[in-house]
């Protein structure tokens, strides 16, 4: 009896899938996208405006306690102090050798933050008066001609903007008027910074009370001076116009010291 050949069963045929949807997996991923975009604004808002009026948020003058505990007083003064602004100069507050442009987009960064920090202090209430202890230029004390000089002090007002019926007075610091001599530094620091911003040594009254600004650096100046002439302080005659000599002719009085 004849057989016929056997033939190979057939092959089962694969397991089938629905389709995996393409487009799911892209809303997946543009979904992701759109998140992490969220995320960024978020965090640039934050950090350029929500970080600063959080901060105001706990910073507030005391006027409900003191009214409080003083009733019948008169309604409280309110001063900031404004410490070493430095405020940069567009070269020489920069690296030697520094690109313009970079120093160009550091500079102004610099000056957008302070303008944000100020912007933000106003925002605290009624200010009387402000007083910046030191510092006010980065490279106030450099050599530089006078329009440059005044145009540098001219961007510090532009920054720190105030009422002009609301007084603004300064300290100097050893970025102001130099400590020492140097070739860097300008012989005429000091009276450049006495005509645009204030006398080194004075007494200013705020709300009824005295302050001194003081030039400290000038004060280590004369104690270099009478040290060299190995006199002790109290030997020591003081300067005509000098800073010891102010100090001296204050003695008597109760006063509120800014150095």
């Amino acid at each position: 009896m004849a057989l016929s050949p056997r033939l190979p069963s057939p092959a089962p045929f694969p397991p089938t899938y629905p389709p995996r949807g393409r487009q799911s997996g892209l809303t997946a991923r543009s979904t992701q996208i759109l998140a992490l975009r969220f995320g960024w604004v978020v965090l640039v808002i934050w950090y350029e405006a929500g970080e600063f009026f959080h901060s105001l948020s706990t910073c507030r003058f005391p006027d409900s306690a003191l009214r409080q505990a003083y009733p019948d007083s008169p309604a409280p003064s309110h001063v900031v102090l404004l410490a070493d602004p430095h405020v940069p100069h567009p070269v020489l507050s920069y690296p030697e050798g520094s690109y313009e442009w970079v120093s160009w987009i550091r500079q102004n960064m610099d000056i957008l933050f302070m303008k944000k920090s100020w912007n933000v202090v106003m925002r605290l209430g009624r200010v009387d008066g402000v007083v910046v202890v030191g510092d006010m230029l980065d490279w106030g004390r450099g050599v530089m001609d006078e329009g440059e000089y005044r145009s540098y002090v001219d961007l510090f007002r532009s920054i720190f903007q105030l009422p002009t019926s609301t007084p603004m007075h300064f300290v100097p610091g050893n970025h102001d008027i130099p400590l020492g001599p140097n070739r860097l530094f300008s012989p005429r620091a000091r009276a450049r910074y006495a005509k645009y911003f204030e006398p080194p040594n004075q007494v200013v009254s705020i709300a009824n009370h005295s302050l001194v600004m003081l030039d400290s650096v000038g004060l280590v100046e004369e104690d270099y001076r009478h040290y060299a002439a190995e006199m002790q302080f109290g030997e020591w005659d003081s300067i005509e116009g000098g800073v010891i000599e102010f100090v001296k002719d204050l003695r008597e009085r109760k006063l509120f010291l800014f150095a």
